[in-house]
């Protein structure tokens, strides 16, 4: 019995986040010089591989707090990593003075202003914050079915 309850479970959760992830857009000011980024880039950006936007700019990285849930969703359709991983991952190079982790914002419009008012900003958000002063700039494909 305990089995089958942990099968849909997990089931349910694997349903709900490929839902979640097709809803993801990584978005930047509409005047950004950036149009597209790749997933490697993307992965490069939030990982902390990548902080140069331009030879005159860097990427200002914010990420959600882990109370909305989108958090663990976009970590785990990017890297695969749970908010434990990602974590512990910052820890480490926080540590190591190797780079800075993103800045964490609490709440979805409080971090889609930030983006908006910041040069080189950029977050993930869920689809319905899209507003027209961000462009997507790497929106997740809709999971195969």
């Amino acid at each position: 019995m305990m089995r089958i309850l942990a099968m849909v479970i997990l089931n349910f959760t694997l349903l709900t986040s490929a839902y979640a992830a097709a809803d993801l857009l990584v978005v930047m000011q509409k005047n950004a010089p950036v149009e597209k980024l790749d997933r490697h880039q993307v992965v490069d950006i939030f990982m902390g591989r990548n902080n140069m936007l331009n030879s005159d700019q860097k990427y200002r990285v914010f990420d959600q707090n882990t109370v909305t849930g989108i958090r663990e969703s976009f970590y785990r359709q990017l890297v695969n990593r749970s908010e434990t991983q990602i974590d512990a991952y910052w820890a480490r190079l926080l540590f190591s003075g190797r780079t800075t982790p993103p800045t964490m914002i609490k709440g979805m419009d409080e971090l889609v202003q930030k983006v908006v008012q910041t040069p080189g900003g950029i977050a993930y958000i869920s689809r319905d914050k899209l507003v027209d002063d961000l462009k997507v700039v790497y929106e997740f494909s809709a999971p195969r079915q």
